[in-house]
């Protein structure tokens, strides 16, 4: 079973970094060109530019919690499946924060 807390190594090789940023910046691309949450009023450009900037956000607060997780359960008690889901959650509750203050 694949244990989350085995993939939390944000340092890497300049290749790790390069795969990394082409798949943000393809899903940034995606995600704007589907336009999704109210996001098809805006031109292509700040569309893309405001996707690309959730996303790095997002995986960059990712690999924070899940790192904090790590360093804080210490031999990891926990199944893959419960660590992954408080990550989850706590991801979650940080992204709800910060789209509401977005919106607002």
């Amino acid at each position: 079973m694949l244990n989350v807390f085995e993939r939390v190594n944000i340092s890497g090789t300049p290749g790790k970094w390069l795969r990394r940023a082409a798949i943000i910046v393809l899903v940034s691309a995606l995600v704007a060109s589907a336009s999704p949450f109210g996001t098809s009023d805006m031109d292509i450009g700040p569309r893309f530019a405001y996707w690309l900037g959730g996303i790095s956000v997002g995986w960059a607060q990712w690999m924070l919690i899940i790192g904090v997780l790590h360093r804080t359960t210490g031999a990891n008690p926990w199944p893959p499946g419960v660590a992954g889901s408080v990550a989850a959650v706590l991801f979650a509750a940080v992204m709800a924060v910060e789209i509401y203050a977005v919106r607002t």
